[in-house]
């Protein structure tokens, strides 16, 4: 065919001298409308065919184009990552170097330390030692007194076992009375007393007998001195023995705070229960 479409070679055989004659223009003798026609058709079936398959290879080969394309990607998304990779790789032997140049460091501070903590037990014992001297300057009455009798002043040493003052516990007071012997027998633990100072003598202050003696130290002229070995008994005779007197305890029930002092006379009378 060389008209308005494609050439078309066909084998010759029986029937094609009339196709071709068909196709040139030439309508033959005896070449009826249906034999055209199916020419004609045979024609269309042959074109639709061969565009499928150039379609079907268009399609494969714009496939096979996206394919590498993908592929060429992704290659190009690995090597990104192994040069991450090496990069990462040189960064971790930098760390490793620097690793290793602190173990050295800390070894040899190690090393250097030793000596130091070896001296630590005796300097925590020096520390505790001098803590401990520390509270020794600082003396602390183990309760609430009154300081007399203070021997010692500023800058002055105080040495071990000397007192250097005397602490009066004023919270308790104590009126001693020396009652005859022969009395001791009235008079018990809890009997009410009254007590007179002569610093105010004309005020009575309640008490309460807090004790009663139970020794003395005896006569000599009587008895003689105690001393170790044999009694020296003395061979002169009294005639006239005066009675021996026990000291009784009163307790002072609500003193003064600065009325009373130690030593201070003071005169005690039991009242009883």
């Amino acid at each position: 065919m060389s008209r308005d479409g494609p050439r078309l070679s066909m084998r010759p055989g029986p029937t094609w001298p009339m196709l071709s004659r068909v196709c040139s223009g030439q309508r033959p003798s005896g070449c009826t409308r249906a034999t055209i026609c199916t020419v004609s058709s045979l024609f269309s079936q042959n074109s639709l065919s061969r565009s499928i398959r150039w379609i079907a290879r268009r399609t494969s080969e714009i496939a096979q184009s996206e394919t590498l394309k993908q592929a060429e990607s992704q290659l190009r998304l690995s090597q990104a990552a192994l040069q991450s990779t090496l990069a990462q790789y040189e960064r971790s032997g930098a760390g490793l170097d620097e690793s290793k140049a602190q173990h050295q460091q800390a070894q040899h501070a190690v090393t250097t330390l030793e000596p130091l903590v070896n001296q630590r037990g005796a300097r925590e014992a020096a520390v505790k030692n001098a803590r401990y001297n520390l509270n020794n300057c600082h003396v602390y009455a183990p309760f609430d007194a009154r300081v007399t009798n203070l021997t010692i002043s500023e800058g002055a040493y105080a040495h071990v076992g000397q007192p250097v003052f005397t602490l009066i516990d004023a919270r308790i007071w104590w009126a001693i009375g020396n009652f005859r012997e022969g009395e001791l027998q009235h008079i018990v633990p809890g009997m009410r007393a009254d007590v007179y100072v002569m610093s105010k003598p004309n005020v009575r202050f309640a008490g309460v007998v807090d004790s009663v003696g139970y020794g003395v130290t005896p006569d000599p002229d009587i008895i003689g001195t105690l001393q170790p070995g044999l009694p020296d008994v003395q061979r002169t005779l009294n005639w006239v023995h005066l009675a021996s007197r026990y000291p009784v305890r009163v307790r002072v029930q609500n003193p003064p705070p600065d009325l009373f002092r130690v030593g201070e006379s003071a005169v005690v009378t039991i009242r009883g229960t």
